[in-house]
Parts: C-alpha cells; sequence; structure tokens
C-alpha cells in the first residue's frame, strides 16, 4: 500500500500497539507516523527513542 501513497502516514494508536514499531520502522515509503498515545509511560519513552533514531536516519520527519 505504501509504494501506491505520497505521503505515507501511518496511525499508531491502541493497547499494544507499539509492539508493532520495529516492523513500522523498517518500511522505506513510511513518511510520517501519527501517534496518539501509549500505555504506560516506559511506551513513550520507548517510542521517543526509537523514532528519534528512524529520524535520524534519513527518514523523514515524524
Amino acid at each position: 500500500m505504501a509504494r501506491k501513497a505520497l505521503p505515507t502516514i501511518y496511525h499508531l494508536d491502541g493497547p499494544g500497539a507499539l509492539r508493532h514499531l520495529d516492523t513500522l520502522l523498517e518500511i522505506d515509503k513510511l513518511d510520517a507516523m501519527l501517534c496518539t498515545s501509549t500505555d504506560t509511560v516506559e511506551e513513550a519513552d520507548a517510542l521517543v527513542a526509537k523514532v528519534a533514531k528512524w529520524t535520524l536516519k534519513g527518514t523523514p520527519n515524524v
């Protein structure tokens, strides 16, 4: 699906959604992610750290 639409945005939300984050961050054609909530403060910290690495490696800003 990401190959057909530009830009591509994924809405990451809901209980347990963060378990899919590593897989999502590997999608080259994903331009942005919208994250509306996390289950815990620890998950929020993990999300920020992973997205920061994703952004720094040359992927468009989130």
